[in-house]
């Protein structure tokens, strides 16, 4: 006689659960935005500004700072914030 094996069965997914800022669903988390727009904006002109000033320029060597706000505005996401903000 043939034996079959019954697959299992998987428990039902959650809902995703929204935490300070943060989607939590079962298999992945996604960071909400947490800058609006003007401030997007405004960090990549600030940050691409520092960027350009050190490296076509000569500027001081600071000016690699123009990294983080670059970044931020381009992702829309900042880490200080979701640690400030409620």
């Amino acid at each position: 006689m043939a034996r079959f094996i019954s697959a299992s069965i998987r428990p039902m997914q959650r809902w995703p659960v929204i935490k300070k800022n943060i989607l939590i669903n079962s298999k992945e988390a996604v960071m909400a935005d947490n800058i609006n727009q003007f401030e997007r904006y405004l960090r990549v002109i600030v940050g691409g500004g520092l960027l350009l000033w050190t490296l076509f320029f000569e500027g001081a060597a600071w000016g690699w700072l123009g990294v983080v706000p670059l970044a931020t505005g381009l992702i829309g996401w900042c880490p200080v914030y979701s640690l400030f903000r409620k």
